[in-house]
């Protein structure tokens, strides 16, 4: 609904389009990101069709954060989300590798090891430090 009453300066709220998106993803069968989302099983909490229900769960977007799923095999819900930056957005991909109980590339980071050595050595079975 566009009628959400949640504008900055006559443009959607961050925090709207979020929610917006977020809907898109796991219910529009032609959007292009619906193979990641709806398409395999994820959906929304039915308390969260309506926008006002979703911004007192989760609040305002916070500047430089967005929506994230904590278990990406898991629903939208309150339980479930947060708001996360970049980085743990980007550490929290299905295609993450865990090593040693931490992400490989951190575990590469740390050991001042570059990061496509690490992924090589880890996809060829090769002990990752020597």
């Amino acid at each position: 609904p566009l009628k959400h009453g949640h504008t900055i300066q006559g443009h959607r709220s961050r925090t709207f389009n979020s929610w917006r998106t977020m809907w898109a993803r796991c219910t529009s069968r032609k959007g292009i990101h619906w193979s990641g989302y709806g398409g395999r099983g994820i959906s929304v909490d039915p308390r969260w069709q309506e926008f006002a229900v979703f911004l007192a769960d989760m609040g305002e977007r916070p500047a430089g954060r967005t929506l994230d799923r904590i278990d990406n095999m898991k629903d939208y819900t309150y339980a479930n989300c947060r708001w996360a930056t970049p980085v743990e957005q980007a550490s929290n991909r299905r295609d993450s590798i865990m090593f040693d109980g931490v992400l490989l590339r951190r575990y590469a980071e740390d050991r001042h090891i570059g990061r496509s050595t690490a992924y090589y050595r880890y996809h060829h079975n090769l002990p990752i430090v020597r």
